[in-house]
């Protein structure tokens, strides 16, 4: 078993003040694979004040001087890849082979995308009279999920440290191993005491904690819309900046031209890629009524010919859900749905036969739904797919818009030179855009706007 059972704050690993032991589950298992810590508020405070002491010379320094430091994460994050993989392996179900070359890489790529934005960022800006500066944001509570946690935490790490901001970082407990690695990463790679602390917990505590904390100036969360609620309400009281992306059921309308097999793999798969546990997998397909069939065919072939395996071994198999809870959770609503009529055209509510009775995996799922139920309204992770045949796009797109839930992205297939879209439609895949911010200048944008904007008058 991993063991991580301390803190990484202020450029040493510390015990937790009051903190008490939790085991991670391994869905491969179902044994525990990985033991850590869960913090407390006053780790927190021991995080904060340490970032806040931290903040004083970082801020000061150069760019020349962060890039050089980014180049050195960079570096030494590379040397642990094999170390990222096996960890979210056994902890979150990402087959080692695409956590090796997926999961892992996506962090590498944060920081490789913040260097030229930083590379180029003018801090700043003359507008007639008026020039604008833009400085440090000051103390930024970190808060990121299990399904792509090291993508989390590098897309906001990194812009952070590329801003000359200090940190407080609360991963998944359901994930924590390899933030307690990157922690590893950060310290080999000479990032100066309090820049980066890292604090091991639950939400309802530790992301409580940080929310809420008054030395924090800015937190960025990423999870789910109920837990983002929480975090905006508990950071109204001390006016922080909050940054959400919360997650959603992204549409995939598949107009009537469409050609499904130039079409459908690259978005299908978008379902099975992950285990289905992406924010922006498109698991819900709008159809032409009179290509349902076609559609339901195309689907079941793709999900049945798709093998499910162990996720410790090399192989193109995808792997289980995280954890019994989220099986649970998959297993009713594909219950509900069927309740509600939806027919079931692959897979079920049961175990695959062929695995390990250990393995907590579903059988991969298609049904096709009934346009109003209450699985097309909830977010569920996993590789299940709702089909939702339609007859008039008028009326898909209003539903887009209507089905009262948030989505990160939104996705249109038809043939290379699109019809003309209608109106409604139009509002519904601009009101359906990652995050629905306006454009912002780059770093800003990549920083999960972790930077302020201070503007003087020039007489």
């Amino acid at each position: 078993m991993d063991s991580y059972l301390q803190n990484y704050i202020n450029g040493k690993w510390v015990d937790s003040i009051g903190g008490t032991r939790h085991e991670v589950i391994s869905p491969s298992t179902e044994e525990a694979c990985t033991e850590i810590t869960l913090g407390t508020a006053a780790d927190v405070d021991a995080a904060v004040a340490a970032a806040r002491e931290a903040f004083k010379t970082f801020s000061q320094t150069t760019r020349e001087e962060r890039l050089a430091l980014m180049g050195r994460i960079i570096e030494e994050y590379k040397k642990r890849i094999p170390d990222f993989a096996k960890s979210m392996a056994a902890e979150m179900g990402a087959p080692v082979s695409f956590a090796t070359m997926a999961q892992a890489p996506a962090g590498l790529g944060g920081f490789l995308g913040t260097v030229p934005a930083l590379e180029n960022f003018s801090f700043t800006e003359q507008h007639g009279k008026n020039l604008v500066v833009y400085e440090p944001m000051g103390v930024v509570g970190l808060i990121t999920p299990w399904n792509w946690p090291l993508n989390q935490i590098a897309l906001k790490v990194a812009p952070c440290i590329a801003a000359g901001n200090t940190m407080v970082l609360k991963p998944s407990e359901e994930c924590p191993g390899n933030a307690a690695i990157f922690a590893e990463v950060m310290d080999a790679a000479g990032v100066p005491a309090g820049v980066f602390n890292l604090v091991q917990g639950d939400g309802m505590t530790v992301g409580a904690a940080i929310s809420a904390h008054p030395g924090i100036d800015m937190v960025s969360f990423t999870g789910s819309t109920r837990a983002g609620i929480l975090v905006a309400k508990s950071a109204a009281d001390t006016v922080k900046r909050v940054h959400q992306e919360l997650g959603g059921k992204s549409p995939n309308l598949v107009l009537p031209d469409a050609d499904f097999a130039a079409v459908l793999p690259a978005t299908v798969s978008g379902v099975l890629v992950n285990t289905g546990q992406s924010c922006i997998a498109p698991t819900r397909i709008l159809v032409a009524k009179e290509r349902e069939a076609e559609a339901a065919g195309f689907i079941t072939a793709m999900f049945e010919g798709t093998a499910v395996g162990d996720p410790l071994q090399e192989g193109g198999h995808i792997g289980p859900v995280v954890n019994k809870a989220q099986y649970e959770k998959i297993q009713g609503l594909i219950q509900s749905a069927i309740d509600e009529g939806a027919q079931l055209h692959t897979g079920g509510t049961d175990r695959p036969a062929d695995l390990n009775a250990a393995i907590i995996s579903s059988r991969l799922c298609s049904l096709a739904l009934p346009p109003i139920c209450e699985s097309q309204r909830k977010k569920c992770s996993g590789r299940w797919l709702r089909s939702w045949p339609m007859t008039i796009w008028n009326k898909a797109s209003r539903s887009l818009t209507t089905l009262n839930m948030a989505c990160l992205r939104s996705y249109l297939a038809t043939r290379p030179k699109p019809r003309a879209l209608h109106p409604n439609y139009k509002r519904a895949w601009s009101r359906s855009t990652h995050g629905g911010q306006p454009r912002a200048h780059p770093l800003v944008v990549t920083s999960n706007r972790a930077m302020a904007a201070r503007v003087a008058y020039l007489a």
